[in-house]
């Protein structure tokens, strides 16, 4: 095969999908990156890491094979080239398990998606669109809607950033989803449904020889503002495009309150990690303040009503767990350097 031939043949857009068994909603998921991938000019790919859950009753690979049968036999040719799954042992941790998605994708552009998200049409077109036709850009995602029945479309998230008590934030949750709106840039991406160039990645990747462009320490949150930054710090752009909508169910994970609780704690303790590595030597000095917010946040309840996947409000041994587990991994993170450009 000639190089020209090769290069044809790869496909412009993989995506990765990250389960936990076979859940509810990946039917609704997997069908509508099927109709999304139809939409493309250029050849498409699935990847599904498939992560065996704790309880032995919920259903296994087979389950999910059969059902991605029936999906490919509904859309005979949306999704180009034979199915990849990555079978996992145990749950990995949103990180690990799509580092092991993206590690054997071959897409210049990869689309990242939750399994209880559903992609509106039109969803990657419109994304590699914008993002193709700008420079420096190394990742997009369209606005975020709850998936809540009756009423106007709520946005779940349209880009991450850092408020003024250095927590990061998904930018207009709660607010009304707007019909129309113009693209802009924003600092990141929500890794719950977003595109990355890969060379991009690769720039500024964590693993050597291998794309595993995620930190891994960090398992689940807070991993997708990490990259943000290290994004930002090379220099490249991302943006909001409001037309590419995608309907997230949120948080199911977390809704057994055991579950809620740990990730409450995991929240709190990357949130101390990524903005030591962030702030570098400055992180020091502005550690008491970051502390003190911690105390505020667990005193202070909210004001009104929580939206569907928000979080639950930290305790103080909420707070104790989650110092103690950035302490043990703080030698990972922190540096003596200058910090990024804020």
């Amino acid at each position: 095969m000639t190089e020209s031939s090769s290069e044809a043949a790869r496909p412009s857009l993989s995506y990765v999908v990250p389960t936990i068994g076979v859940s509810e909603h990946l039917a609704k998921c997997l069908a509508s990156i099927h109709r999304d991938s139809e939409r493309l000019d250029s050849p498409s790919e699935l990847v599904i890491v498939w992560q065996a859950p704790v309880a032995e009753d919920t259903k296994g690979p087979a389950a999910l094979r059969d059902l991605c049968r029936r999906l490919a036999a509904a859309r005979p040719g949306a999704i180009d080239g034979p199915l990849r799954i990555v079978e996992l042992p145990r749950p990995a941790g949103f990180a690990r398990a799509v580092n092991d998605g993206i590690a054997i994708s071959s897409g210049k552009w990869l689309a990242l998606v939750n399994d209880d998200v559903v992609l509106k049409a039109g969803w990657s077109r419109r994304l590699l669109e914008e993002a193709t036709a700008a420079s420096r850009v190394a990742a997009a995602q369209g606005t975020n809607v709850m998936a809540r029945g009756g009423g106007e479309a709520r946005v779940d998230g349209a880009g991450l950033a850092w408020n003024r008590h250095w927590q990061a934030v998904q930018l207009g949750r709660g607010e009304v989803a707007e019909s129309v709106e113009a693209v802009r840039g924003v600092y990141g991406v929500s890794a719950t449904a977003a595109i990355y160039r890969r060379d991009a990645l690769a720039d500024v990747n964590l693993a050597g020889n291998v794309l595993r462009p995620f930190e891994e320490r960090l398992d689940s949150y807070y991993e997708d503002v990490e990259l943000a930054d290290r994004l930002q710090g090379a220099g490249y752009r991302a943006l909001l495009v409001p037309a590419a909508r995608a309907q997230h169910a949120g948080a199911l994970s977390s809704r057994i309150p055991r579950a809620a609780r740990r990730r409450t704690r995991r929240v709190y303790a990357n949130r101390l990690l990524v903005v030591a590595r962030r702030l570098g030597r400055g992180f020091w000095s502005r550690l008491p303040i970051l502390l003190g917010r911690d105390a505020v946040d667990a005193l202070r309840r909210p004001k009104t009503a929580p939206l569907p996947g928000d979080l639950e409000p930290p305790g103080i041994v909420d707070l104790v767990c989650a110092w103690s587990r950035a302490a043990r991994l703080l030698p990972w993170f922190v540096h003596f350097g200058p910090g990024a450009p804020r």
